[in-house]
């Protein structure tokens, strides 16, 4: 256990107690000798992520890269939408939808879980910018609009999401359980977003597939980042059949999945829109010694 744990909690960005949580599960997997996402019921040996971009861009830069991901294989796309105005959100989408027509899904982030307005360039949102912008977006085929309001605006959010055709996600910087509870029992959302690095790890995380399971709604876990992180992920979304996609970061140049799985010695890769879980025992990924070294 020392041995692992040498790995996955001083040398990565999931430290402490996530970090441990995470490395524990491998251990279990490795000992039974079965794949963690079998090890939790799961049958799918693969899921479709979605490429999310970091970026809040243009509308021609987010149509050109959209084009490209598509003649890639990826079959779904996640936009930054917080611009000063809403005809530039809008103006963006239409330009991605555009550029690929039906064959990637659109989803898109307003990022105003925990907005001050100076942490990064946009504006913070109310209910009505949200409302008004969630009819827009119904109409270009957008699946979902993420992070339109506060983190604790529960209230708003429920009157947001009673009032509009598309389904709401959020939950990422939620940081306890019962929060998430709160969010099912007040129907705050249609698709619960988690992150094992906000709440410690894995564990909690199977807790709140099976709470999203019991009131009839989806889970894609969100993740900002990636090595260990994204591959538990990729282990827990394998093993919902209630969780529709993976998030995986990849906006290049600046932000490539592939660059992010660059300290793996057998790192899974997106072919055809899909990617493959690892076979091994446990989370079935080894650390490159040279990234260690």
């Amino acid at each position: 256990m020392a041995h692992l744990l040498k790995y996955y909690v001083p040398t990565l960005p999931y430290r402490g107690t996530a970090g441990a949580d995470i490395a524990i599960w491998d251990i279990i997997g490795k000992s039974s000798g079965h794949p963690l996402y079998k090890l939790w019921g799961g049958s799918n040996n693969k899921k479709m992520p979605y490429a999310s971009m970091i970026l809040l861009s243009n509308p021609k830069e987010r149509a050109e890269l959209a084009a490209s991901l598509a003649s890639d294989g990826w079959k779904a796309i996640k936009l930054r939408l917080h611009h000063e105005t809403m005809a530039e959100d809008i103006k963006t989408v239409e330009a991605v939808r555009e550029a690929i027509g039906d064959s990637m899904g659109i989803m898109v982030d307003a990022n105003q879980a925990q907005s001050s307005g100076k942490w990064q360039p946009g504006v913070v949102w109310d209910l009505r910018r949200a409302m008004e912008t969630a009819v827009e977006l119904h109409d270009l085929g957008v699946y979902w609009l993420e992070e339109p309001l506060n983190r604790f605006a529960f209230d708003d959010l429920a009157k947001l999401k009673d009032s509009i055709s598309m389904p709401v996600a959020g939950g990422e910087n939620n940081t306890l359980l019962h929060e998430f509870r709160d969010m099912l029992e007040r129907n705050v959302y249609d698709v619960l977003q988690p992150e094992s690095m906000v709440l410690d790890g894995i564990t909690p995380m199977l807790k709140i597939g099976t709470l999203t399971e019991f009131f009839n709604k989806k889970i894609v876990p969100h993740h900002g980042g990636g090595d260990i992180g994204v591959i538990a992920h990729l282990h827990l979304v394998a093993a919902w059949e209630h969780a529709p996609y993976l998030e995986l970061l990849n906006d290049p140049p600046i932000g490539s999945y592939a660059h992010r799985f660059s300290i793996f010695e057998n790192p899974p890769t997106v072919e055809n829109g899909w990617i493959s879980l690892p076979d091994g025992p446990g989370l079935g990924i080894e650390i490159d010694p040279i990234f260690l070294e």
